[in-house]
């Protein structure tokens, strides 16, 4: 969600009145801190790789809360960070913001390192205060707090240490007890960045005693069990549930896709006759009086009844796999089930549900290997602009199939990790969907869209189809590449489509491909015997089963189906006897 905080009139320190607007390109984006506000940087103002995370810079801003966070957000700033926190006192009642002491935005994403502190960047987080250096009133205890259950939260979760060799102001390379401290542990960092560092936030009135007994003294909870993965059928129900430890008393709150559900707040969780609109991602946050800590997000996924939606064509033959989307990351097709993972969820598709990506964690583990060509990819998209340097659709930790390509060029393209990037003559528009087909002919790659060829490239690769919505580097052991948007109907097949069938595939639109097993008719091409017309998922056979009373099948027989229909006859039908009928493919 992308929040402007504009000035407002405070109301009391229980609540505020807050500006906000829903930016189309950021509705999805969630803090990592559930207290804060989501609030980015300027996009791309960040690294997407960098050493660790492994120290917490404390800074002051030497300016007014919003004025810094606007500075943030600015193309010529050369400077982010990831937490800005409020004073709530001001020395001029005319830049009084209203807004209370405590409040925190995130304007960069924990698993990125912002541009904050030279050469420690790469190995830290930094935090801003609102204030000035030279006035101790600017450091008010509703800042010390909130900011104290914020350091907590990263040391917590990224397995810092909380002590003064870790948590650290800015001005840190000006004593000499942690500048022995990090020759001798961490030498490849200079303490004072080569004489480059000549900052002194957050001065001598920032109180280090006060501050580092509210991160040690009263520890925020510890999750002791977290909550799993739940697969069931739709109308079920399902029960997710946690196990935390730490001084009483314990709040929770559980959340849906990171929204608060409301009168969720118990170590459990019960949704009782579940749709396929309940399947996504879960999580809670357990707080007491030392801060909140939040549990691993584990996800719903819910099985529903395959249909057809009217109009819908038979696929193509030669497919190998097939991801609708359907409130699970199931291959209906090949069996080859995806697993949700961090930012993801499911929304409003081109058919039905889609797998939805946040641009910052979100992905799907297909564990499928990388197919030669030739091949064809099938997917609906519909992209917003991802916030890193690119944008993968597929990977396999060598190739990727980039939605947008790296730099920011937002071009279709293939990259081949640590060797090149290589670019389609075609942006995908953003917030619309727009069916792209992928053909590895074995003498390069084409690139359909709407059904139409648009270019082609040289490069001959193998369809990376390991992960969905995301890139991975084998070599560092680590995602990258998070696309920003939604992807419907992923479609493989095991050779290269022929224009006519993929231009078909786009016409389908909304109607799409044929999924499950159904009767299209049933003439009587003689005395005593009845043709059952079938169609249903291309190359799956279909097998018949009879009843006269709907309670006992039978099963009569099995018909092949190479190309989406067929036909089965029964030799055995009388007028006497009354008869019904099933089909299913496997």
């Amino acid at each position: 969600m992308h929040i402007s905080l504009t000035k407002a009139r405070r109301i009391g320190r229980a609540g505020l009145a807050i500006g906000l607007w829903l930016g189309a390109t950021a509705a999805w984006a969630q803090p990592d801190y559930p207290p804060a506000i989501w609030e980015p940087a300027y996009p791309g103002h960040w690294y997407t790789s960098g050493d660790s995370h492994s120290f917490c810079v404390i800074h002051d801003m030497e300016n007014y809360y919003l004025a810094v966070i606007s500075y943030f957000q600015q193309s010529g700033t050369q400077a982010s960070i990831h937490y800005c926190v409020n004073s709530e006192y001001y020395d001029n009642p005319a830049a009084d913001d209203g807004l209370p002491g405590g409040l925190i935005v995130q304007m960069v994403s924990e698993q990125y390192w912002a541009w904050h502190a030279l050469c420690w960047n790469k190995y830290s987080f930094g935090t801003e205060h609102e204030g000035f250096v030279s006035n101790p009133a600017w450091y008010t205890e509703a800042m010390y707090e909130a900011s104290a259950g914020l350091q907590r939260h990263l040391c917590d979760v990224w397995g810092i240490p909380t002590d003064r060799n870790h948590i650290i102001g800015h001005n840190e390379y000006q004593n000499p007890n942690w500048t022995t401290w990090m020759a001798a542990n961490w030498p490849q960092i200079s303490p004072n960045c080569s004489g480059a560092q000549t900052h002194t936030d957050p001065g001598p009135y920032w109180n280090w005693t006060h501050f580092m007994e509210l991160i040690t003294s009263n520890p925020a909870p510890v999750i002791v069990m977290q909550p799993t993965n739940l697969t069931v059928a739709q109308g079920a129900s399902a029960t997710f549930s946690v196990v935390a430890s730490g001084n009483a008393p314990l709040s929770y709150q559980w959340r849906f896709n990171q929204s608060p559900l409301v009168g969720a707040t118990a170590s459990s969780y019960t949704t009782n006759n579940v749709q396929i609109a309940n399947a996504g991602g879960y999580s809670v946050v357990v707080s007491n009086a030392g801060g909140p800590v939040t549990s691993a997000t584990v996800f719903l996924s819910v099985l529903s009844q395959l249909t057809n939606p009217a109009g819908c064509i038979s696929a193509p033959t030669g497919m190998l796999s097939w991801w609708p989307g359907e409130g699970n990351g199931n291959d209906i097709f090949g069996g080859n089930n995806g697993t949700p993972q961090n930012g993801f969820s499911y929304a409003p598709g081109k058919v039905g549900m889609a797998f939805h990506f946040d641009g910052l964690s979100g992905h799907l583990n297909l564990g499928v290997a990388s197919i030669p060509a030739p091949w064809t990819a099938c997917f609906w998209v519909n992209r917003q602009d991802a916030p890193g340097t690119g944008a993968a659709l597929t990977g396999d930790g060598t190739y990727e199939l980039k939605l947008e390509q790296y730099n920011r060029t937002r071009q279709v393209g293939i990259t081949k990790i640590g060797t090149g990037d290589y670019a389609f003559n075609y942006i995908a528009p953003a917030g619309t969907w727009v069916h792209l087909t992928f053909v590895g002919t074995g003498t390069g790659t084409e690139l359909y869209v709407n059904g139409v060829l648009q270019d082609t490239l040289a490069n001959n690769i193998p369809l990376p189809i390991a992960y969905l919505g995301a890139g991975y580097v084998r070599s560092s052991s680590r995602f990258v590449d998070f696309m920003l948007g939604s992807v419907d109907e992923v479609a493989v097949f095991n050779r290269a489509l022929s224009d006519s069938e993929i231009y078909a595939i786009y016409c389908a639109d909304s109607a799409g491909l044929c999924r499950a097993a159904e009767f299209a008719g049933a003439p009587q091409p003689g005395q005593g015997r009845l043709a059952l017309n079938l169609r249903g998922q291309t190359g799956k056979s279909f097998t018949i089963y009879a009843s006269t009373n709907l309670v006992d099948w039978a099963p009569l027989g099995t018909v092949p189906n190479p190309g989406g229909a067929a036909q089965f006859v029964d030799y055995a039908v009388t007028n006497a006897v009354q008869k019904f009928y099933r089909a299913t493919q496997p």
